[in-house]
């Protein structure tokens, strides 16, 4: 990416300002016009992988692909969490897709997937079918048929951890 450069994706923008050895990386989403996130990642081109950082870079999204059996808690849910199913896969686009299944608390569609190989880190949308304004981003980690992250809506976090299978 060239120096101090930006780009606009579909539901936000990505910017990336490099100094010296250093690059910033600077993202927002953008929901019905608000700005709801906005995260900071720096790296230095002239840090030596370690073992674990070489571990986070071998994963594809390939690896995000497939059911992934998981609990869900904290936020408004029950104080034993939620057990859900969570289905990934491939859009026509190389992004990720896919369902949420819920129990109780409902399915949700899962759309505008995305992957980077770099840190092993994955971002998508979940959207309620029956009412598309209702919807939280999904965030997190895929490290050797792990998963863990956040569900992140207006006035409510949700931690769940994954396994494949």
């Amino acid at each position: 990416m060239p120096k101090n450069s930006s780009i606009a994706t579909r539901r936000g923008f990505l910017c990336c300002c490099k100094s010296g050895g250093a690059t910033t990386i600077l993202g927002s989403l953008v929901a019905a016009g608000a700005m709801v996130g906005l995260s900071v990642y720096q790296a230095n081109s002239d840090d030596a992988p370690t073992a674990e950082t070489a571990a986070l870079t071998s994963a594809t999204i390939d690896d995000c692909f497939g059911t992934w059996n998981g609990l869900a808690t904290g936020g408004n849910l029950p104080p034993e969490g939620v057990e859900f199913v969570l289905n990934l896969e491939s859009d026509d686009e190389g992004g990720i897709i896919g369902t949420l299944d819920g129990g109780d608390q409902g399915s949700f569609d899962v759309i505008d997937g995305s992957f980077d190989a770099d840190s092993s880190q994955f971002s998508c949308w979940i959207v309620n079918p029956d009412n598309p304004e209702m919807a939280a981003e999904m965030a997190g980690t895929v490290d050797n048929g792990a998963m863990s992250g956040s569900i992140t809506a207006p006035d409510m976090e949700i931690e769940f951890d994954a396994t494949k299978g």
